[in-house]
């Protein structure tokens, strides 16, 4: 968790694309002060982590609860719960599924096998908040959600401010540092993370 003085809010934060999606098609919002950044670890290898709020706009779901079920399947309370809606599309996708056409597509495929494709299903990503607003509580509503917050996850890495995450030598302390700092204030941060 993540906690944000300036709007003493907290955040929730992960890196698994799918899941932040997944979250936010249930309702949960992304962080107004900071929906996503770009974590570069000491490896090379970097990743988009995504902080959401701790509830649904709607009240109904708690990030928390969510969050368990994502990890714990079985705890699901019912299999026409909406996000067990989510977790049965994400676990029938094919694999090489990764662009947002491809999940598109596997969206429609998925439904249609499941006998739950509704008339006039979108071909666009523009095309599904129409789709979705005409029965927000469909199964495909919330199929589809998911499939339009991934797309959204996507363009919030592309244009994510670039950050680096940095650990200090002995491995126990962590500390997200942004790569537009000047040369000279990142090295003193590092040389304070580093003791």
């Amino acid at each position: 968790m993540t906690q944000h003085a300036a709007a003493m809010s907290s955040s929730h934060g992960t890196g698994d694309i799918n899941l932040a999606s997944a979250l936010m098609a249930m309702g949960i919002a992304l962080d107004e002060l900071q929906p996503c950044a770009i974590i570069s670890k000491n490896d090379g290898k970097d990743y988009g982590r995504f902080f959401l709020t701790p509830i649904s706009n709607c009240g109904k779901f708690e990030t928390m609860k969510l969050l368990d079920l994502w990890t714990h399947p079985e705890k699901m309370p019912s299999p026409v719960h909406p996000f067990a809606w989510i977790m049965a599309a994400l676990k029938s996708r094919p694999s090489g599924c990764k662009s947002s056409a491809d999940w598109l597509d596997h969206a429609h495929d998925h439904l249609q096998s499941i006998g739950e494709l509704p008339a006039g299903f979108p071909r666009r990503m523009d095309d599904i908040p129409g789709m979705i607003a005409r029965n927000p509580e469909a199964r495909a509503s919330y199929v589809l959600a998911f499939v339009h917050c991934r797309a959204l996850c996507l363009s919030l890495v592309d244009r994510a401010r670039r950050q680096v995450l940095m650990s200090s030598r002995d491995g126990r302390s962590h500390q997200i540092i942004d790569s537009n700092l000047p040369r000279h204030v990142r090295n003193n941060l590092i040389a304070r993370l580093d003791g």
